[in-house]
This record gives C-alpha cells, sequence and structure tokens, in this order.
C-alpha cells in the first residue's frame, strides 16, 4: 500500500493526482484555501515592511535601485517564504505522524533535496524508518545550494540527510553528490530511462528528415516552446527537420 504525502497544493484537476486516486494510491496534500489565506496575510506583512524601505535605505551607501532589489528579496525570504516553509514543514510532520499512526511507515522515499526532504530525513532517523531520496536533472550547484538551506535551517546538508541513501537519476551528477551530501554517502545512480524492445519508431518519421524528440510533461519551463521556434527558423532556412512532442500537460494547447 502507498501513500504519496505532497508538501505543496495541489489543483482537483492534476492529472497525475486522479490517475493515483484511480489506482487507490492514498494521497494527501495542505488545503489551498488554507495556504492562500496564509499567503496573503504574509503578502500584507510584506507589503507594510516595504513601508520602511526609506529608513532602510538611509541606512546604505548603495544606489537606490539596487537598494530596493536587494530589500525586496530580504523582505520575500524573511517575511513570506521562510515563515511559509515553516507552516509546511510542520504540516508535513503531522501528516506524517497520522499516517505512521493509521498504518505504520515501513520505508520513505523522497523526491528531491529541497526544504522539506531533511525535515524527513530527520523525522525519519528518529523513526528509524530506512529512507532513500532521489536528485535528478535539476540538481542545484553545491556552493549556492548549501548557502540557501544553511540560511533556513542551520544546519549542514550532509548532517540532515544521515541515515539516508541517495539515488541520482543522471551519471552526471555522481560527481556532484559527495560536494553536496558530504564524502561517504551511500550513492545510487539509476538511469532514467525505460529500456523496452518493442518500442518502434514514430510513424510519422520520413526518410531524411532530422527528427527531433522531446519526452516530458507539457508545462512552462521545459523549454518546449524553444524547441519548436528553433526548428521553424532551421525550416525556414531549408532544413528538412520535423520535431515529435510525446506528453501531457496545461501547455499543450498554446504549444499547439
Amino acid at each position: 500500500e502507498v501513500t504519496v504525502i505532497v508538501r505543496e497544493t495541489v489543483a482537483a484537476d492534476n492529472q497525475y493526482v486522479r490517475r493515483l486516486q484511480s489506482r487507490q494510491v492514498r494521497v494527501v496534500a495542505p488545503s489551498p484555501a488554507t495556504v492562500a489565506f496564509l499567503t496573503g496575510v504574509l503578502m500584507v506583512v510584506k507589503r507594510l515592511a516595504q513601508g520602511l524601505f526609506p529608513v532602510y535605505w538611509a541606512t546604505k551607501r548603495t544606489k537606490l535601485r539596487i537598494t530596493w532589489s536587494r530589500f525586496e528579496e530580504e523582505l520575500r525570504y524573511h517575511l513570506v517564504q521562510r515563515p511559509m516553509h515553516r507552516v509546511l514543514d510542520r504540516w508535513l510532520l503531522l501528516s506524517l505522524a497520522r499516517e505512521h499512526a493509521r498504518r505504520p511507515i515501513d520505508f520513505i522515499h523522497g523526491h528531491r533535496i529541497d526544504w522539506a526532504m531533511p525535515v524527513v530525513a530527520k523525522w525519519a532517523r528518529a523513526k528509524r524508518i530506512p529512507m532513500v531520496w532521489h536528485e535528478h536533472t535539476d540538481m542545484p550547484r553545491p556552493d549556492n545550494f548549501q548557502k540557501l538551506l544553511w540560511a533556513y535551517t542551520g544546519q549542514p546538508l550532509a548532517r540532515l540527510s544521515e541515515g539516508c541513501d541517495i539515488a541520482v537519476l543522471s551519471p552526471i551528477f555522481i560527481s556532484r553528490v559527495p560536494l553536496v551530501y558530504g564524502p561517504g554517502r551511500q550513492i545510487t545512480p539509476i538511469g532514467n530511462w525505460v529500456e523496452d524492445p518493442g518500442v518502434a519508431a514514430h510513424p510519422g518519421q520520413g526518410e531524411g528528415a532530422f527528427t527531433v524528440g522531446a519526452a516530458s510533461r507539457v508545462v512552462e519551463g521545459k523549454g518546449l516552446e524553444t524547441l519548436v521556434e528553433a526548428l521553424g527558423r532551421a525550416a525556414q532556412q531549408g532544413a528538412e527537420v520535423r520535431g515529435v512532442i510525446m506528453g501531457d500537460g496545461r501547455f499543450m494547447a498554446r504549444l499547439k
């Protein structure tokens, strides 16, 4: 039996949640209304704090535009992001405890190291529950990421992830993992693909055409619009090219 706990809010029409629920997989997520209310309150606090900008700027010896940008960053982090992270982390711990009480958890799989995973790892270590978390293509650079994490927890990432095995879905990151998590960690590389000799070539492929394929969720941030634009430019220049996009998502209509 599998339970999926999602620390962020999930839309009611989320296709992945629907698929999980159709297979009787329990999905636990925060209330969107509660999160929206808390975010709204924190944004009001941030706006009030912006009124103190003249006082803040008067104590600095730098250009006004640069100081305003820095001030905005600090306010967003300390008055919105950090409080929301603490609220959601608390919700996550309560959800883990409730699920464990309802049905003892034997194993935890964590998706990516972000704000939430150190909280889960600490809880799993205290409960003596084995845990694996995995990293994939957007694993951050260790120098930038460690600074961000330490500012939030005050502890090194290597300490927070003690007792966890780490799986990486790209061989590129094998050398980076010890820099982020510390040396001597159990690291398991897993190829991010599925080998199936029964998969045939796309029927739309033509002889002589250079075909570029992309398989992903069709959402913003994947760069699919860049692929379409690049293929269009190449075709305008006389190249015989073709694109194949495999996937689905909210960006599909706009992409078409």
